[in-house]
């Protein structure tokens, strides 16, 4: 019986090859394809726009005035969607201009699945995509979270399309992708394992929190305690390059 490959040794017939929601790889493909099987019934990749906004944001490569900052959105939350696998589209940044706004916000609420804008969600007089959401018929589902970072994220739906309105900090903007936008993506593209994963472990510090808010803390997590970066303001990135948790 040796050097011998047994006909129906690794699955019998009958049983279920491979389970709805998972991912296909390279060796499951493969191992549909030594049973026969050419076509397989997927799930469409969502197609995620992405627009940011901001008179005082300027694309990564420019030479930025006193008064502006680089563009961390479009980096961070591009390489984040494509790590997924989406398919992208990212709009030019777009001015603190109604008309200009509600332009390229309809055209991407038209065409894609998902929307994601970053900014123009807080109180100020050049916040302005709750305003222009509204025009657009997008029905706001909430504003404002009591958590930090991210308070002043939006969230909307119209004709079964999503909008997530990111806050402008890019601490505040990757966080709620990783915590809101990610989740519903996964589950849009059929997978069960969409929720973050919790668990218990031990801090590295005494932490003090607001009692009427959930604060979110980035760190890295080492045989069960979790080392705290030490800046955790919602304009510092750093504490993202290290961290798991």
């Amino acid at each position: 019986g040796a050097n011998i490959r047994f006909k129906g040794e690794e699955i019998q017939k009958g049983r279920i090859a491979l389970h709805r929601g998972m991912r296909l790889n390279p060796g499951s493909v493969a191992w549909l394809a030594t049973m026969g099987i050419h076509k397989a019934s997927v799930f469409r990749r969502p197609r995620v726009g992405l627009l940011r906004s901001g008179g005082e944001v300027v694309d990564i490569g420019m030479t930025p005035r006193t008064n502006q900052v680089r563009d961390a959105h479009g980096l961070s939350l591009s390489l984040a969607l494509r790590e997924m696998g989406m398919d992208l589209n990212v709009a030019p940044i777009v001015r603190d201009d109604p008309s200009s706004i509600r332009r390229t916000f309809s055209k991407l609420m038209a065409s894609c699945d998902v929307v994601l804008t970053t900014g123009g969600v807080s109180v100020g007089r050049h916040d302005l995509f709750l305003g222009v959401a509204g025009k657009l018929g997008v029905k706001t589902i909430f504003h404002k979270i009591a958590q930090k970072p991210g308070k002043p994220m939006a969230f909307g739906k119209k004709d079964g399309r999503l909008w997530f309105g990111l806050p402008g900090n890019p601490v505040s903007s990757l966080f709620c992708f990783y915590y809101y936008v990610r989740p519903a993506l996964l589950k849009m593209s059929g997978r069960r394992d969409f929720l973050p994963q919790w668990f218990e472990a031990i801090s590295s510090i005494s932490v003090k929190r607001h009692p009427r808010r959930t604060e979110f803390m980035r760190g890295r997590l080492e045989r069960g305690r979790v080392v705290f970066a030490p800046k955790q303001g919602s304009h510092c990135l750093g504490g993202f390059s290290d961290a798991n948790v």
